[in-house]
């Protein structure tokens, strides 16, 4: 006999009753329902970005008249600005790096980690390989019986510049059984260290680390006194 939506719902409340609910690793929580709204700590990334292919802006912010430069549609490029620019293109940027583009970084770290530099803070690089396989043999070259710790799995680039170091190396191991975090090393393995990588967010588990873990492990830095750096992959 057929009933109506009205009693189908009636009988379904009836004789159908909620689940509890239990902590389970997220790994393990495939084709599950959270039982509460799943929030982040912080945005990702932590500073204003556009998601879309621009910005509206409201004209009472600028305070002022605006004009508008050019109209540039979704895949489309800046004709007006690249034509403008062109001066800029003919020569070499400074190995130091230009002004303008220290400016940028300096306020790109500002937004994100509210923490101010100063030009003698930034060293400008023409990409993260150059500056991961060069600043180890800066730092390591010089001395003798030097060694290297970082995380595993690793960009390869790594142990590049650990074999030009001619560098131990020790491996800080990302595991499922350890959740993907950085291990602490032992008392006599931090010792021995005099350049230690960290990769967060890492590549390729995803796994992160907090403001408390950076912060402890710069206070080890300290503690041991080696060089702590980390190749941030969300830049």
């Amino acid at each position: 006999m057929a009933v109506s939506v009205l009693d189908a719902f009636r009988l379904i409340k009836a004789n159908v009753k909620a689940l509890g609910t239990e902590i389970i690793k997220i790994e393990d929580a495939s084709n599950r329902i959270s039982a509460t709204k799943i929030k982040a700590t912080y945005p990702l990334p932590r500073f204003n970005n556009s998601a879309m292919d621009g910005y509206a802006v409201k004209l009472t912010d600028a305070n002022r008249a605006v004009n508008i430069k050019e109209v540039i549609y979704a895949g489309d490029y800046p004709q007006n600005e690249l034509k403008e620019n062109t001066h800029l293109l003919n020569k070499y940027p400074k190995s130091a790096g230009e002004d303008c583009l220290k400016d940028a970084m300096i306020n790109f770290v500002q937004k994100r980690f509210q923490c101010n530099l100063t030009y003698s803070q930034i060293i400008p690089t023409f990409g993260t390989r150059e500056v991961l396989f060069n600043f180890p043999q800066y730092l390591l070259t010089h001395k003798e019986n030097t060694c290297m710790a970082f995380t595993n799995p690793f960009y390869q680039i790594y142990e590049g510049s650990a074999i030009a170091t001619n560098s131990k190396v020790i491996y800080i191991n990302l595991t499922k059984q350890n959740d993907f975090k950085a291990k602490l090393l032992s008392d006599e393995e931090f010792k021995q260290c005099d350049l230690v990588i960290l990769n967060f967010p890492n590549n390729p588990t995803g796994a992160t680390l907090n403001f408390i873990g950076f912060q402890y492990w710069i206070e080890l830095s300290q503690k041991y006194d080696f060089v702590l750096l980390n190749d941030d992959k969300t830049k």
